[in-house]
């Protein structure tokens, strides 16, 4: 499979497609960020440990009969995933933001999920880098809810407010923009 032209770059992941229009590359890179993407840095192996913990919990997914999105491993920081209906039916600019937001919040979620019902040395390891990103990790999905929220919206036709009012960092700002995401339409 080849992998050929980017279709997204997120904070921490870049969505290429491949000659089979079924299928997508995830390329999972160190990009850190902060304070709404005002502190950026890089995290040696940062990619190639997502990629991983991304490969294992959806493997774990699949011994369960959860059908998901990922294939397999292409490399280090690779990952061939399934394209979804909706992103082969869309613009593919469109289509990748909504594919690579939903991946973001499913993962971290599956990732907590798993660290809680594993056993022995994989439930250490997960709840360990669980632990280590989970304040960081707040604040990225506060933010990113809105960014996947309205593309949503949008796509269905409706009024979307972008850039989204989220751009917080605690529960408390988050339910502040929600509400001033009504008072905006």
């Amino acid at each position: 499979m080849e992998k050929r032209h980017q279709l997204y770059k997120g904070k921490a992941k870049t969505v290429f497609a491949t000659d089979d229009p079924n299928y997508l590359v995830m390329h999972y890179r160190d990009d850190v960020s902060a304070f709404d993407g005002v502190k950026v840095a890089k995290l040696e192996q940062k990619g190639e440990t997502n990629n991983k913990i991304n490969a294992f919990v959806m493997g774990k997914l699949a011994q369960a009969g959860v059908a998901t999105h990922f294939v397999r491993l292409l490399n280090e920081r690779e990952s061939l995933v399934k394209a979804m209906q909706m992103a082969k039916q869309s613009e593919p600019g469109e289509a990748a933001e909504l594919v690579a937001c939903e991946c973001n919040h499913l993962n971290w979620e599956l990732l907590a999920r798993a660290g809680r019902a594993l056993k022995g040395e994989e439930a250490k390891a997960i709840k360990k880098a669980y632990e280590e990103a989970e304040e960081e990790e707040d604040e990225h999905l506060y933010h990113t809810t809105g960014w996947c929220r309205e593309p949503w919206i949008q796509s269905f036709g409706m009024r979307a407010v972008l850039p989204p009012p989220e751009a917080v960092k605690t529960a408390i700002g988050a339910a502040r923009a929600k509400a001033a995401r009504r008072e905006m339409l």
